[in-house]
């Protein structure tokens, strides 16, 4: 190899090892230098008649693997579930429910049912389904996934809304740690939601003015004060012929005893403008 220099001997070198290493397969991208080039086909051309290398094993291998028939079984997802599970311990949430008396099965399931709901939003009964068939959410939680049912998922989300204030709380002073904020300008605003049924023996759901055009159906009107990074420190579900400005000082008040406990700017539209 006395017409190359010992950069080019050192190319030599790194194309016959990435050979190896690819079973003799070219690469992407291929060598550009003819010299180089030429001296790469002729050693491993050399190595091949001489067996100084075996690549038997690899070929074999190759074809134990057939892409083009391959098959698989119990598939599923786990990609959006996991960044879930990492906010869900960020948080400190199984934390903070075992405080409230909650036990490991029962947070278990809790952190199931909201990760799931994050990633694949539907009714309790699509949802069991599809923890039980697509997703590998229980891997993460821990929860048994054969013992996941719509009736369970009813009653794990009927005990976190009763734990709501608790929740709300921790997560306004959680998310304030994490991210150093002081909460010294808060939006707060109002929307309403229709159901499609009668709702008669509903409490909250009236006839008011709907957002959507729906006076022939009962409302319920959805509070949210949040922060300007976006993070929620309060919310509530409200009657739904209640005006904007009757839910202005129970909400300050609920901020001021509840969630922010120090002077902070609200800020509002105009449908609370007082007469």
């Amino acid at each position: 190899m006395e017409d190359t220099s010992v950069e080019k001997r050192s190319l030599v070198q790194k194309q016959l090892t990435t050979l190896y290493e690819n079973h003799g397969q070219q690469t992407l991208f291929k060598e550009e230098d003819p010299i180089v080039k030429r001296y790469v086909s002729e050693l491993w051309a050399h190595m091949i008649a001489k067996k100084r290398i075996d690549l038997e094993e690899p070929k074999r291998m190759a074809r134990m693997i057939n892409a083009d028939t391959m098959e698989h079984a119990a598939g599923l997802e786990i990609g959006t579930e996991r960044i879930c599970n990492d906010a869900w311990e960020k948080l400190q949430l199984s934390k903070l429910l075992r405080k409230q008396g909650w036990s490991t099965d029962d947070i278990q399931l809790a952190c199931t049912q909201i990760i799931s709901r994050a990633t694949y939003p539907a009714s309790e009964l699509e949802t069991a389904r599809w923890i039980q068939e697509n997703s590998a959410v229980c891997t993460l939680s821990g929860y048994d996934k054969e013992s996941v049912t719509k009736d369970k998922l009813y009653q794990s989300a009927l005990r976190l809304y009763d734990a709501k204030n608790a929740i709300e709380l921790h997560l306004s002073e959680r998310t304030n740690d994490l991210f150093d904020l002081r909460d010294r300008i808060i939006l707060y605003d109002l929307t309403n939601t229709n159901f499609e049924g009668e709702k008669r023996s509903s409490a909250l759901a009236r006839f008011g003015r709907s957002k959507e055009k729906r006076s022939d159906a009962r409302l319920v009107v959805l509070a949210l004060v949040d922060n300007i990074e976006g993070f929620i420190k309060y919310s509530s579900v409200l009657q739904g012929n209640i005006t904007d400005c009757k839910t202005l000082s129970a909400t300050i008040y609920k901020l001021a005893v509840h969630t922010i406990g120090h002077q902070a700017v609200v800020v509002l539209d105009a449908g609370y403008n007082y007469r």
